[in-house]
């Protein structure tokens, strides 16, 4: 039984491993394909900023940053791609080990492959943008946020605290996605039956509430010392479309332009470009498998399942009220993507599972009736 571990640990390693340079295959010939728009912008300032130029110029700085950094050891143009590649492989790495750590090694190799192969994916790994970064700050706010929850101590809630500083510093959108994640752990903690373990220490509300407060530092700190303006993205009307005025902060006319508000339909829509492009049938399979998966985490880890479903139904939600003078596309609520394919691999391990039972039992009775 001894030898049998260290054989299973082995071939883990070397299905991670497999699935990694799988992954670096199909990114690495991407790096040195044309700028895009925003990609030119993003190398044109950041060679030219200072560093402080770089950590001001957004409040989600945290890309801006690495690619100065970045362009100190080459000006070539792929380099600046390289923290999303980094920061792409390190998401598989982090999806692997929370599949892993719910649902198993099988359900971890199929969700890390899933998300190696994945178009969205490896679009976002290869660009010189915050959106791999986004993706695998997601993963990693929900590990330590878990761990905070289920083990309330000091050093834990640091971890949530740090990490949820970093992830609102990646992109400004998982402000409604970490706050949806705690918002979902604390409806955990008011439903959860204190008749749940007396092994489980109950996690602390007061200590959720400071510590996702203090995720804010960064992202506030970062829009202070640059002067940045949320409002200016905010349209003065209330209808769906149309055009507006916006304002400077002095009430000046800057420009009009038209104004948005995301729709149900258009987040749902969404889902077919992170799953790439599945429509009809192939769709409807991989929903029930995500659904399958969520009632399993349920069945396994119920705060787990709170705080998955909330990131995935809850950031939409506000702006579905708001309308803002910026079009929304796939990308900006890309961190929901790693949670999508942890649900799939989690149903498929559920279902495969199941089948396995089955076919056991029909074994079963098959030899009780030839005896």
């Amino acid at each position: 039984m001894n030898a049998a571990k260290p054989r299973t640990v082995y071939y883990e390693y070397a299905a991670l491993t497999a699935i990694l340079i799988l992954a670096v295959s199909l990114r690495v010939t991407r790096l040195d394909r044309g700028f895009w728009e925003d990609e030119a912008v993003e190398y044109v300032l950041g060679a030219a900023r200072p560093f402080w130029g770089s950590f001001t110029y957004q409040p989600f700085p945290l890309y801006h940053v690495l690619a100065h950094i970045a362009l100190y050891f080459s000006e070539e143009e792929w380099v600046i791609r390289v923290p999303s590649v980094l920061a792409g492989l390190g998401g598989i790495v982090a999806l692997y080990a929370v599949a892993r750590k719910f649902f198993g090694i099988a359900a971890a190799i199929v969700a890390g492959l899933l998300f190696a192969v994945s178009t969205f994916h490896i679009s976002a790994s290869t660009e010189a943008r915050f959106y791999a970064l986004t993706m695998l700050a997601a993963i990693l706010v929900f590990w330590a946020l878990h761990n905070a929850l289920r083990n309330d101590t000091r050093r834990d809630w640091l971890w949530y605290v740090v990490l949820g500083n970093l992830a609102m510093m990646s992109q400004l959108m998982l402000l409604p996605l970490v706050g949806s994640m705690a918002g979902g752990a604390g409806l955990w903690t008011l439903s959860r039956d204190r008749g749940e373990g007396t092994a489980l220490v109950r996690p602390n509300l007061r200590r959720l509430v400071i510590a996702s407060a203090l995720c804010l530092i960064g992202v506030v700190f970062a829009g202070l010392a640059g002067g940045y303006n949320l409002a200016r993205f905010l349209a003065s009307d209330s209808t769906e479309s149309g055009e507006t005025v916006i304002l400077d902060d002095l009430g000046n006319r800057i420009e009009s332009v038209t104004s948005i508000r995301l729709t149900p339909g258009e987040y749902l829509e969404f889902f077919g470009d992170y799953i790439d492009g599945a429509t009809g049938v192939a769709a409807w399979m991989l929903f029930g498998l995500a659904l399958v998966g969520l009632i399993s985490l349920a069945r396994r880890d119920a705060s787990a399942a709170w705080m998955v479903a909330a990131a995935i139904i809850i950031p939409p939600l506000p702006f579905f009220a708001i309308t803002v003078t910026h079009f929304y596309h796939p990308r900006y609520f890309c961190a929901v993507l790693p949670f999508i394919l942890f649900l799939i691999a989690g149903g498929l391990a559920g279902v495969s599972a199941a089948a396995r039972r089955g076919v056991e039992l029909l074994f079963e009775r098959g030899a009780r009736t030839t005896e």
